[in-house]
């Protein structure tokens, strides 16, 4: 609901159905361009969980580290990609984040190398 004070000029309907904003909430992130040694990782470790519990298995970003904090720059990229780039919720399906990843190397292997 958006707040009495908008303008006269803005219809009564519009008021009623515009959704409420949130202080919390960020903005979408343009795409981001993934190191190739995480997205390795990403894929590899989908995979591993996969082939361990089934298609069903989720999993959070933490899953592609070890419980060190011995890589804040990579953390900070998987979290950034996971949570802003994506906006995923904190556990996910394995073979989805295999796909992004995968979708999104695609893409930037198909934006470098041009077709002649």
């Amino acid at each position: 609901m958006l707040p009495d004070f908008l303008p006269v000029w803005i219809p009564a309907q519009l008021k009623k159905s515009a959704p409420a904003a949130s202080e919390n909430q960020l903005p979408p992130a343009a795409p981001m361009n993934m190191r190739t040694s995480l997205r390795q990782k990403i894929v590899a470790v989908c995979e591993k969980k996969i082939g361990e519990k089934g298609a069903n298995v989720g999993l959070s970003f933490y899953a592609f580290f070890s419980n060190r904090n011995d890589n804040p720059e990579l953390l900070m990229e998987a979290a950034a990609w996971w949570i802003q780039t994506h906006q995923l919720d904190h556990f996910e399906k394995a073979v989805k984040i295999k796909r992004l990843v995968e979708q999104e190397a695609d893409l930037t292997h198909a934006c470098m190398d041009p077709e002649d």
